[in-house]
């Protein structure tokens, strides 16, 4: 493996049918790592991949037995996330909006309209395909081990709820220009420094301008949610109804505005 510098083996086991945990290899003096042989060996990798959401939600403390390892813990961070504008020249908006929840998108601590847009609209897809094939069961209720299990409610759901109800809150009100439409992002005025846990964050909180692309995910999220949460939560649901017409609305009458060069650079 040239990119690591090591010598490894390629094992082939597919003569070797015997189910089976925890088996190693000794190739004296070397000693492999613990492994299992079965045909349910990846049941819990979807899982795993889900949990990546709770330890990225903002404004929560993230503890056991939800992280399913102390080492995993951490304290709430941007419990308070408000945010100001980056630039008050290039937009007119509110002084402040409560950015409180949603998902990070990475170690930066920011929070994107398009990137979490995208991955709640894949889970809530999920969602959907696997009610229609009568296997929502495995996303069921307590399945994922997150703070809402136990509530009645599908986990997946539980999970995507807590990113929609933040998409709802980057929706600009009225009375302010191009109310209706959704900021782009918000997050740090600067990068913030590697290894920092979001509880030690101290920098300016700042939102970005609206744009249609992030309206348009806000129209197409909330919808889909409304659809989901129909028969589950109804004063959700409209909610999530009448944002998305809002902003569906609201980018129909503002069809090309676009992310700022000025903001990538700023």
């Amino acid at each position: 493996d040239y990119p690591a510098g090591e010598y490894v083996q390629i094992i082939d086991f597919s003569s070797y049918t015997k189910p089976g945990k925890n088996y190693y290899l000794v190739a004296a003096p070397a000693t492999s790592f613990q492994f299992d042989i079965g045909n349910d060996i990846y049941t819990n990798m979807k899982y795993d991949a889900l949990k990546y959401f709770y330890h990225a939600r903002s404004g929560l403390e993230i503890k056991m037995p939800y992280s399913e390892k102390s080492a995993w813990s951490r304290p709430a961070g941007h419990t308070e996330d408000i945010a100001v504008p980056a630039s008050v020249k290039d937009y007119a908006g509110p002084e402040s909006i409560d950015a409180t929840g949603g998902w990070y998108d990475a170690g930066d601590y920011g929070k994107y309209m398009v990137n979490g847009g995208l991955a709640l609209w894949i889970l809530q897809n999920q969602y959907e395909h696997s009610k229609k094939y009568g296997v929502d069961d495995i996303f069921g209720d307590s399945r994922l081990n997150i703070p809402e299990s136990g509530n009645k409610i599908n986990d997946l759901l539980d999970e995507t709820r807590w990113e929609m109800e933040w998409m709802l809150k980057m929706q600009i009100p009225e009375g302010y220009d191009r109310a209706g439409m959704a900021i782009h992002k918000m997050g740090d005025q600067y990068w913030t420094l590697l290894a920092t846990r979001p509880d030690q964050d101290d920098q300016r909180r700042i939102y970005y301008a609206p744009t249609t692309a992030a309206t348009l995910n806000l129209a197409a999220c909330a919808a889909q949610a409304a659809r989901i949460w129909k028969d589950i939560d109804a004063e959700f649901s409209d909610k999530c109804l009448n944002a998305s017409k809002r902003a569906y609305e609201a980018a129909k009458a503002n069809p090309a505005i676009f992310y700022p060069y000025w903001a990538k650079n700023g």
